[in-house]
């Protein structure tokens, strides 16, 4: 029996935990919410047209989990364009 446990102790302190997994790339994600065809913002006046899209890109974001603000900025700027990608 006491070498059945010394060998279960010699496993044990071999075998190492999982390593958590860090984000997916940045090209992965991108990749992945070009894959959501995500709503374009040309820079309309009409407020309402403009919180649409907010609210559609955030929701977007949010379902893919997208948590670093510099993941969301890069991915929302890429959406504007004419006027609204001059701002």
């Amino acid at each position: 029996m006491n070498q059945f446990a010394q060998l279960l102790q010699n496993l044990t302190a071999t075998v190492q935990p999982p390593q958590p997994h860090g984000p997916p790339p940045r090209s992965s994600i991108f990749s992945e919410f070009r894959r959501q065809r995500p709503p374009v913002f040309s820079g309309e006046p009409d407020p309402q047209v403009a919180n649409r899209w907010i609210r559609q890109i955030k929701k977007m974001l949010e379902t893919m989990d997208v948590r670093a603000n510099i993941d969301k900025i890069a991915l929302a700027t890429y959406q504007l364009e004419g006027e609204a990608d001059h701002w």
